[in-house]
This record gives C-alpha cells, sequence and structure tokens, in this order.
C-alpha cells in the first residue's frame, strides 16, 4: 500500500509538470500523459486487488467452516425432517460453495489479468534504452504487417477447420466440432498429429496440406516479419552516435542529473521541447532560448558544454546535426555580440 501510494503521488506529479508544460506549449505529450494514466489505472488495480485479497484471507478459515457446518448441519438421519427439506438445504449449501469458487476464480482471473498489465508496462519501460528496447521496437516497426498478417492467418485457419470438420467431424473425435478441430490444428502447429491419421488417405493429405500452408509457409512469413523488423531496429541502434552499454549510460546520465542540478541547468525535457518546436524550423536565437525560460548565464553554460561532444558537430549530411549546430553557433554569437 505504501509503494502504491508512493508511486501514485509521483505519477500525480509528473501529471502535474506535464500540464504546466501544455500551458507553455500548448500541446500535450499524448505519450508521456498515456504512460502516466497508464500507471496509475495500474496502481489502483493493484491497491483493489490486494485489499480485497487482504480481506479475504483474513476471514478465509472462518469462510471454509461456515461451509463446511452447513453440509454438516443437514439432518439426513433425521426421519422427522422431509425429503424435499433436506434437498433443499443441501443445494442451498451446494450454491453458498459455488459463490465461494467462483468469487476466488474471479480473483485468480483479476489477479493474472493484472500480472498481464505490469508485464506490458515493464516491457514498455525497457524502451527507456536502445538496446533494451530491441523488444519494443521490433514490435512497433511490425506493427503494421503482423496486423495483416494476422488477419491472413486466421482466415486460412479457420478455412482449414471448416473443411477438416465437415471432412472428419463424423469420424474422428479430435475433428467433432469446430472449435475442437482448431485445438488439433493448434496442436498440430506445435509439431504432433492425429492418432492413426495413416489410416484414412484423405486425413493424410489435409495433415500435408495444412502443414505446408499453416506451418511452413504462414510461420516462416511471420518469421521474415519479425526478422526485417529487427533488422530495421538494429540499423537505426548503429546510427546513434550517443548510444552507449547500458550500464554506461546510467553511470553518465545520473552524473548529468546532478551536473544539471548543481549548475541549475534547464532540463533535459525542456530542452527537447525547446528543439521540437523551433530547431526544425528555423534558427535560435539567444532571445528566443530566454523567451522560452532559460537564462543567459545557464544557456552560455549548457552550450559550451555540449559543443566540445562530437555528436554536435555537423558532418553535412545530417540535416539534424547541422540543425543543431545552427543552434548553437547562433547562441554563441549572440552571447559574444552581449
Amino acid at each position: 500500500f505504501v509503494i502504491g501510494f508512493v508511486t501514485a503521488v509521483l505519477n500525480l506529479v509528473v501529471l502535474y509538470f506535464l500540464w504546466r508544460e501544455k500551458q507553455r506549449w500548448h500541446r500535450w505529450d499524448m505519450y508521456a500523459v498515456g504512460e502516466v494514466v497508464y500507471d496509475l489505472v495500474q496502481v489502483a488495480m493493484v491497491i483493489s486487488f490486494r485489499s480485497v485479497t487482504f480481506e479475504y484471507r483474513i476471514h478465509s478459515e472462518r469462510r471454509a467452516e461456515d461451509v463446511i457446518r452447513e453440509f454438516a448441519e443437514i439432518p439426513f438421519a433425521d426421519p422427522t425432517v422431509s425429503v424435499r427439506s433436506k434437498v433443499g438445504a443441501f443445494f442451498a449449501a451446494v450454491e453458498n460453495l459455488k459463490d465461494v469458487l467462483t468469487f476466488e476464480f474471479f480473483l485468480s482471473s483479476f489477479g493474472f489479468a493484472l500480472s498481464i498489465v505490469m508485464l506490458i508496462r515493464i516491457i514498455n519501460a525497457t524502451a527507456v534504452h536502445p538496446r533494451t528496447g530491441v523488444l519494443t521496437g521490433t514490435i512497433w516497426n511490425g506493427l503494421n504487417d503482423l496486423w495483416h498478417f494476422t488477419i491472413l492467418f486466421l482466415v486460412v485457419f479457420i478455412f482449414f477447420a471448416y473443411t477438416a470438420t465437415f471432412m472428419f467431424g463424423s469420424i474422428r473425435d479430435d475433428f467433432g466440432d469446430l472449435q475442437t478441430t482448431m485445438n488439433t490444428q493448434f496442436a498440430m502447429l506445435l509439431g504432433s498429429v492425429p492418432d492413426n491419421f495413416t489410416e484414412d488417405p484423405t486425413l493424410i493429405v489435409y495433415i500435408v496440406f495444412t502443414n505446408v500452408v499453416v506451418y511452413f509457409l504462414m510461420l516462416n512469413f511471420l518469421l521474415a516479419i519479425v526478422v526485417e523488423a529487427y533488422m530495421k531496429v538494429r540499423e537505426r541502434i548503429e546510427q546513434i552516435q550517443t548510444e552507449n552499454e547500458i550500464s554506461y549510460d546510467i553511470v553518465i546520465t545520473t552524473g548529468n542529473w546532478a551536473r544539471h542540478i548543481w549548475r541549475g541547468w534547464p532540463t533535459r525535457r525542456h530542452v527537447m521541447m525547446v528543439c521540437r518546436h523551433s530547431i526544425l524550423t528555423k534558427d535560435v536565437t539567444a532571445w528566443q532560448l530566454k523567451m522560452f525560460g532559460v537564462d543567459y548565464n545557464k544557456a552560455r553554460q549548457i552550450c559550451d558544454h555540449y559543443h566540445r561532444t562530437e555528436v554536435l558537430r555537423g558532418r553535412g549530411h545530417n540535416p539534424y546535426d547541422n540543425a543543431v549546430l545552427n543552434l548553437l553557433s547562433s547562441v554563441s554569437g549572440d552571447m559574444r555580440d552581449h
């Protein structure tokens, strides 16, 4: 509960700063807002789940005793009680037991859903670094192709299931209905085959066609999509000149964060927003940076610091590098004029 409360407070603080950023730039950072909202929903789910399960476990022993007592107190051996009353009491106890089991199943399902929500958030958090963000980058790069592949796969898979149910449903239990046939086909994807399939030539033809189309072709299409998306991510990582091994980047980032606080420099997010709104459209002067709230002396310090890095020196072939160089040169020139 304490961790959940602290997490909620931190996310509300982040949401407040995003709102202040929106007041300045007249636009929301929807990705950051989405992450904050997702975290708040996740915290609310965790607190709700822990509250319910905590109360349920405290009274679990008493609840189990009540259920057992209901069955034990049914007067089966009492001849003065009618059979109708005995049967009614028995089914009432069964209904109470069923309610308990249903609630426990609900808690298990809710816990499983919460685990999936937390897993998605953890996977998304790995995108903070290019090397660990390979998984999320691959998914996003191949998302469009994966969507269309899913449609094609479902059409082909269901068509084969309908065909097999029509042909073999009346003679084989593993093709008795559509759902059973789809389960059988899924097992075939994992390498198994129906029992005694060699006794029916038509079943042999079906299995061969299913494996060729669904397994050898469709699954290799999926592999090709994933590999292509992964190669795009790898190529983008190789082009990032500021990327290093993750532990080294953590140390450097922590040091830069401390340096920004010690020297009073604008935050990295502030610099990013300035670049996003100005650097790609025109050169930014020191006067414009001052309008964005950057102190003159702090702007000179941060420009002098980052201008020493090789990545901010234009090479003539990268428009973004040249834009950054124009920004720094403009700021440095205006500072010298003053």
